[in-house]
């Protein structure tokens, strides 16, 4: 399998929530509210793409301002 395929694996929302560090109720709660890292969604079914996840979790990455010496 390359790299591409497995990046996008599907993840149920328990999988996606654990690997975000958040509660599956977090990211139901955050798709009504449309905020929150993309999803896919087939009928009643929710997957997240891990490379939606890791983008999403790179999107938000806050670096401390350094002080200047």
């Amino acid at each position: 399998m390359d790299k591409n395929s497995t990046a996008n694996r599907p993840l149920r929302e328990r999988e996606a929530a654990a690997r975000l560090g958040l509660t599956g109720n977090c990211l139901a709660k955050w798709r009504c509210r449309r905020i929150g890292p993309p999803y896919v969604q087939f009928g009643r079914t929710i997957r997240y793409l891990e490379s939606d996840l890791d983008a999403w979790l790179r999107q938000h990455v806050v670096e401390p301002e350094r002080e200047a010496v």
